[in-house]
């Protein structure tokens, strides 16, 4: 059973209060707030903000991640996806990992996509490239090798999938 909870807000000369389940409580709350400052409403239609929750649907029906980051893709998706599309996949699921406070690094070395994508370093590395140049994922050199992460556009790309 969901608890209920009862939330009283006020702005200026304005108040509202407002009683249910957690999730109909913030939806009223910031439904009551976009109704009196519209700006805020309108910020709102220009920000992106990764719907987690989506993102776990989408990247669950291909792979897994283990406690250590490792990605473990499904056997019926292996033949389904192309190569590009596995390393976004592995990619944000390192950032899902990262975002949920449960892997300390937001990004992939290209010996672990190598691994995990059972596919040579010099091909993961092409494929890499071209989605670099697409604005799909990001890179960053480390003590360890080249560190690659998912983009924003990437994201867009798996939410799209």
């Amino acid at each position: 059973m969901i608890s209920k909870i009862k939330v009283s807000v006020e702005y200026e000369d304005l108040s509202y209060v407002v009683e249910g389940d957690p999730e109909y409580v913030v939806r009223n709350i910031l439904n009551w707030i976009y109704d009196i400052l519209p700006e805020i409403d309108l910020a709102r239609k220009l920000m992106f903000k990764v719907d987690y929750q989506k993102l776990i649907e989408i990247l669950s029906k291909y792979a897994y991640a283990s406690e250590n980051g490792e990605v473990i893709f499904k056997e019926d998706s292996e033949q389904k996806l192309s190569l590009s599309n596995k390393i976004l996949i592995a990619l944000g699921l390192a950032n899902l990992l990262y975002h949920l406070g449960e892997h300390g690094v937001n990004g992939i070395l290209l010996q672990s996509l190598s691994k995990y994508l059972s596919s040579s370093s010099k091909t993961i590395s092409s494929r890499l490239s071209e989605l670099y140049s697409s604005g799909y994922v990001d890179k960053e050199k480390t003590e360890e090798g080249v560190l690659y992460r998912i983009t924003l556009k990437g994201i867009l790309k798996l939410l799209n999938m």
